[in-house]
């Protein structure tokens, strides 16, 4: 069953009352250069994963730090030649708090990607391209389902489909490509988020018609 919906910016604002800032302390600059798009995900209630695409060396990258500030691993490129970055080109997800997954967007090869790694930034798996042909793509999806399975989504702007996988820690496909939406227009736009660790929901903008849609799956 899919849902659609327009979004106002009534519906989409955050009451916020009575808080007089948001700090994030300490704060840390991980990377001088220019960023384009930026993911995080808890490993613990101490510990994070930071992705980004870098848009001066064209590399996709992740660092893992304490919340103190303090880093566990220097930063590690997952690709050092992905060319073009967006906002929504890079995604990260723990299994627990020693391991992650990682995709992201390569626009000069138009794939879609995906690794797994060790908190300590040993790879377990990949890089295991799950889509070779998505054109400009621009946005990429992952989340954990349990400790050893994810969902990844993406938007392949060559057949205007919203497609996502289930892959086990290891990269072995557990349910192989699947579209949600075979009509979506120029979406880049796709987000999946678990449910429970055998369900899901993703998310997509539909250009067509001009709808913010999602679907569960199972």
């Amino acid at each position: 069953v899919l849902y659609n919906f327009k979004l106002t910016k009534t519906e989409i604002k955050i009451n916020i009352s009575g808080i007089s800032s948001l700090n994030i302390d300490p704060i840390i600059t991980f990377t001088t250069e220019q960023v384009e798009s930026i993911a995080i995900t808890p490993l613990s209630n101490n510990t994070m994963v930071i992705a980004w695409c870098d848009e001066v060396s064209d590399d996709a990258t992740f660092e893992v730090f304490y919340t103190n500030g303090t880093n566990l691993t220097a930063p590690i490129d997952v690709d050092t030649a992905v060319g073009a970055c967006d906002y929504t080109g890079i995604s990260v997800s723990a299994f627990n708090s020693s391991a992650f997954v990682i995709s992201w967007y390569d626009s000069t090869d138009s794939d879609a990607t995906f690794s797994t790694y060790w908190s300590n930034g040993t790879i377990i798996a990949g890089p295991i391209d799950v889509d070779t042909a998505v054109g400009v793509s621009y946005s990429v999806s992952v989340s954990a389902l349990t400790s050893n399975s994810f969902v990844i989504g993406w938007f392949d702007d060559v057949d205007a489909d919203i497609t996502f996988a289930v892959y086990y820690t290891n990269g072995t496909i557990i349910k192989s490509a699947t579209d949600a939406d075979t009509a979506a227009g120029v979406s880049k736009a796709v987000s999946v988020s678990a449910l429970t660790s055998d369900s899901f929901v993703i998310g997509w903008y539909n250009y067509v018609n001009d709808y913010i849609t999602f679907a569960v799956y199972y």
